[in-house]
């Protein structure tokens, strides 16, 4: 249910939570391991959002707010609840849509039902909402179905006119 790129981010977000030794991992571990996504990030910038920005302050925000667990009682970091709550609603939504997979586009957009999480804090500090988001979506999505085949059948065998 969940594409490869998701996934990796996902291994990211629980591998940056382990190297820090933090207890859980958290919507803003995701959010983190998003902003060095390519494709989270270029529909961010098509929101007019400071990725660079977002980055710093969620590093900071990781890094202050989630002390590390001593060496001798460390365990995996357990997923949080609103993490789950994310995550569930994500699946839900793709299940109704009837899509094979959920991508990160799904998650930026299950990301805000969690109005209360320091990540869609930030957001909005951007003037970004869920809405802008699904367009941003909507706007990558259509610069891939409009893109030409450069290999088709269509190009091999006719010509430009105009």
């Amino acid at each position: 249910m969940i594409n490869k790129e998701l996934d990796s981010v996902i291994s990211d977000a629980a591998r940056f939570a382990k190297s820090r030794r933090h207890e859980y991992i958290t919507i803003e571990h995701l959010f983190f391991a998003l902003l060095a996504n390519e494709y989270a990030v270029d529909i961010l910038k098509s929101c007019k959002v400071d990725t660079d920005f977002l980055s710093d302050k969620i590093k900071v925000h990781l890094e202050s707010v989630f002390k590390p667990m001593p060496k001798e009682i460390y365990h995996e970091p357990f997923e949080t609840v609103a993490l789950a709550r994310v995550m569930d609603s994500m699946i839900t939504h793709i299940r109704s849509a009837q899509k094979k997979e959920a991508g990160v586009e799904d998650f930026l957009v299950a990301l805000f039902e969690e109005p209360k999480s320091y990540s869609v804090y930030l957001l909005a500090q951007q003037g970004v909402d869920r809405y802008d988001i699904v367009e941003a979506v909507t706007r990558q999505r259509e610069k891939v179905l409009n893109k030409p085949k450069k290999n088709g059948n269509l190009v091999k065998f006719s010509i430009d006119l105009i």
